[in-house]
């Protein structure tokens, strides 16, 4: 656990529907992940396909750290059929 510093504490309140105190958080890097015996990204809703579409199908690179689960032996990426909907499309 790390304390949060105030970019992280201002940006994190959207995932919120009221004012909440965050303090902490665990952070991961990108080596910690591929050292994983398992890793899941999870992402649900329309909102979310161009992003899963990138990290599935777009090119593998630093710029969008979740292509790297495409290199994961035991990376799992589960998606409802909303976010999944772009996959095998070309990017608007």
């Amino acid at each position: 656990m790390i304390e949060l510093d105030e970019t992280t504490l201002s940006v994190g309140q959207k995932y919120f529907k009221e004012k909440t105190v965050l303090q902490k958080g665990i952070t991961l890097g990108l080596k910690h992940l591929m050292n994983s015996k398992k890793v899941f990204l999870l992402a649900t809703g329309e909102r979310k396909a161009a992003v899963v579409q990138k990290a599935v199908e777009g090119k593998i690179n630093n710029q969008f750290p979740a292509t790297i689960m495409q290199q994961h032996e035991n990376g799992y990426i589960l998606v409802d059929e909303a976010a999944a909907s772009l996959l095998n499309k070309q990017p608007e």
